[in-house]
């Protein structure tokens, strides 16, 4: 009988719980072990979800055989570099790290452990990207014209993201918890991201309060654009402009195909990106086929962010 690969988890806010509800579902895949600095808050995780609370990361490295960071961003490098040097194998929340030297140097340490590496994008897991995909490689959107990525916030942060980081310039503003994803989606399938010209505005707590990009991805136009309190509604999205139709993803999960003449939204079952991305892992870890977007991914998206940023 195949044993279980045990999972630990660093981090108890929105994303692990998310984790914790799809682990569940994945075959051979166990949480043995969960730590937070808010102990309120791990305690209440782990009663919740019947998962042991840590006392320590290095009790959570002990127990596990893999490990997913979920730590705010500045205290990525510290926590993958701790795994690695433990050679456990690791899934990473994004933003890889907060600046491009700890990227760097956490890409090179997943090379010498020689373990699975992967991060939580979850557009990647989703039949969005399949769509995306598809619509390229056949050329279904004829010659690409021009490729946008918008983002629009009555407020910032977002009600449901109350903390001490997620507007401050250190870690937190749209361009490093949004425009991250938009970044590796169109990486992924499109190619090198070149930053021509930018436009940034900043609050007086430090997260950016508008930004404007213009650039090329591989030979195409690209326009980046964020904006936040304005009297709008929330709006995300990634569209590619083909002289024959456009695609769109909007608000993470519909994507609309249109042509001059007409709008289609294309239907979807219910997806589970986080099932997803867990289920790859483990069948990495177990040596079977897998896809993950690996830190490879996550330091070149890190270098765009820092230049748009810096």
């Amino acid at each position: 009988m195949q044993t279980k690969v045990k999972l630990g988890v660093m981090g108890a806010g929105v994303v692990a719980e998310r984790i914790f509800k799809a682990a569940s579902r994945v075959n051979d895949l166990e949480i043995v072990a969960l730590f937070d600095s808010n102990y309120e808050r791990a305690n209440a995780m782990g009663e919740k979800y019947s998962i042991y609370v840590a006392s320590s990361e290095d009790e959570v490295i002990e127990r596990a055989d893999a490990v997913y960071v979920a730590t705010p961003p500045a205290y990525h490098h510290g926590s993958v570099m701790k795994v690695l040097h433990a050679k456990k194998h690791i899934l990473c929340e994004k933003p890889l790290a907060n600046s491009l030297e700890e990227a760097q140097e956490m890409l090179e340490a997943t090379r010498a452990a020689g373990v699975v590496h992967g991060m939580n994008f979850p557009i990647y897991y989703s039949h969005a990207h399949e769509r995306f995909v598809q619509a390229i490689s056949t050329r279904e959107l004829g010659d690409i014209q021009h490729v946008e990525i918008l983002a629009e916030f009555p407020q910032w942060p977002r009600n449901w993201q109350q903390n001490t980081w997620i507007d401050t310039r250190e870690q937190g503003g749209f361009t490093r918890e949004v425009f991250t994803h938009f970044i590796q989606f169109l990486l992924e399938m499109l190619g090198t991201i070149q930053i021509h010209h930018k436009e940034i505005k900043y609050s007086e707590k430090g997260a950016e309060m508008s930004l404007l990009a213009i650039g090329k991805i591989h030979h195409f136009p690209l326009l980046i654009r964020g904006v936040t309190n304005v009297g709008a509604p929330e709006e995300l999205s990634v569209r590619i402009f083909g002289t024959e139709k456009t695609i769109e993803l909007s608000n993470w999960k519909d994507v609309f195909i249109t042509t001059k003449n007409e709008c289609e939204q294309v239907p979807f079952e219910e997806d589970d990106s986080s099932y997803h991305m867990l289920k790859e892992f483990i069948d990495g870890i177990l040596g079977k086929e897998y896809q993950l977007v690996d830190f490879n991914y996550g330091y070149e998206t890190t270098r765009i962010i820092e230049e748009l940023l810096g």
